[in-house]
């Protein structure tokens, strides 16, 4: 039985956008722990906009969704915490133990302090990775309120609030809280790029007739080439890093309105579970990472043979998940990231 995930009634662009921010992930994490053994400059520079792409996409797919006005602001936010936080402590319950024993040799230092840290800093998680299912799940809390309250607000008033918001999520951004409890330093850090993508969903429905194949392509090289300049030549600051941030984000969007009508097989399958890919694919890049440094491989092995790896096993959990049916239970789809 194939089971795939129901049809969502969303632009292509915006998958095509989702699985590019999944492969760029999946790209970033491709690298050997030894930061002194390759050149690691396209690493930063990828980590610089995949997270903002990934947050700006969600807050697009929220500001376009019916469901919470269909289940209702409680029932909606009780879906999203089981889709979101199921994984993030079942995985890391079940690899608590064995990876603190590798790490430390034994149990020395394994405290309650260190257990309440483990799941409730998410940075500090037993799998680094998940930080942003907790900060996306915040980020889905305080969002949808926001969605609720302006059905009931005027045009005028909705774009004030916005904006007056837009305004205090930058400063939040650039003050960056140092409150690393439930991720609320990240939240800080994301929210800015989930109120932009929330706010050009409204936009994107009044933009003008599309612009040539050409012109997507031409907007497209000039973004990319102005953010590997302001990159490379100006010292890293955080308000370069904003600037490279949002140009790579215009990027992105470009190449998803070059290929919105365009056949992306692929791409349209990562999109669909693009969760899996996200939450599986660094697990088994570590494992790789593993097995290449102890056969002393360089980076330029490493990394082709980590991206390969991250991309293929999500994608064989998939396949198992769509050709034994015993797996179609909701609990098993939750821990997989598939949506049943």
């Amino acid at each position: 039985m194939n089971t795939l995930p129901a049809q969502k009634n969303r632009l292509h662009e915006i998958d095509i956008l989702y699985a590019l921010g999944a492969i760029l992930v999946i790209l970033g994490h491709s690298h050997p722990n030894d930061w002194t053994t390759f050149p690691g400059e396209w690493v930063e520079f990828i980590y610089s906009f995949h997270m903002p792409l990934f947050f700006g996409v969600a807050g697009f797919l929220l500001a376009s969704s019916q469901s919470i006005d269909r289940l209702g602001y409680g029932k909606w936010l009780w879906q999203k915490a089981l889709r979101l936080l199921t994984p993030y402590f079942i995985l890391s319950v079940l690899a608590l133990v064995p990876k603190y024993i590798l790490e430390h040799r034994g149990f020395e230092g394994f405290t309650l302090q260190y257990l309440l840290s483990a799941f409730f800093v998410p940075r500090q998680n037993v799998w680094g990775h998940f930080w942003f299912l907790p900060v996306l799940f915040l980020l889905y809390g305080l969002f949808g309120l926001l969605r609720l309250a302006e059905k009931r607000w005027a045009k005028a008033w909705r774009y004030a609030v916005q904006s007056a918001l837009l305004a205090l999520l930058l400063a939040l951004h650039f003050l960056k809280p140092g409150i690393l409890w439930l991720g609320i330093q990240d939240v800080c850090d994301f929210a800015v790029y989930f109120l932009a993508g929330y706010m050009l969903f409204d936009a994107y429905g009044k933009q003008c007739k599309d612009l040539p194949v050409l012109a997507h392509v031409f907007i497209s090289i000039v973004l990319l080439t102005a953010s590997i300049c302001i990159f490379k030549i100006w010292p890293a600051s955080i308000y370069w890093n904003f600037l490279v941030s949002f140009l790579m984000l215009a990027c992105c969007w470009e190449i998803g309105q070059l290929l919105k009508n365009c056949k992306t097989k692929r791409l349209d399958f990562i999109a669909s579970f693009a969760f899996t890919f996200y939450i599986y694919s660094w697990p088994a890049q570590g494992i790789a990472e593993q097995l290449c440094s102890r056969l002393h491989m360089p980076w330029y092995a490493t990394t082709p043979l980590m991206f390969a790896i991250g991309l293929l096993c999500p994608a064989a959990i998939i396949w198992l998940y769509r050709k034994y049916t015993f797996l179609h239970g909701r609990f098993a789809g939750l821990v997989l990231g598939i949506r049943r």
